[in-house]
């Protein structure tokens, strides 16, 4: 329901909060999703005027210790995929990436 109100969203911020909402509910069947919540719920603040890295400074400060060292460790495995996959579209496609490769 939540990533149907996605869809239908135009306000960029509404549409990010709705996907950080489906995203935790999914958690219950799949731990990665928790990562959606903190990075729609970053894009959510960013789409409404906000710092996205004060979004996610205050998100980390209410971690227990444990659980924050997993889901900074999980972003940075996700980023450095992305990158990696960025890079390969691009070296496919002729393009220079912002790394120059």
């Amino acid at each position: 329901i939540s990533h149907a109100a996605a869809r239908s969203a135009r306000d960029p911020a509404a549409v990010a909060a709705a996907r950080a909402a489906g995203h935790a509910v999914a958690t219950a069947h799949a731990a990665d999703h928790c990562l959606g919540v903190v990075i729609y719920g970053a894009k959510a603040v960013m789409a409404a005027g906000g710092s996205a890295d004060e979004e996610w400074a205050w998100q980390f400060d209410r971690l227990p210790p444990q659980v924050r060292t997993l889901v900074v460790s999980a972003l940075a495995r996700r980023r450095a995929s992305a990158a990696e996959a960025r890079d390969r579209r691009c070296r496919g496609s002729g393009r220079v990436t912002r790394r120059g490769r």
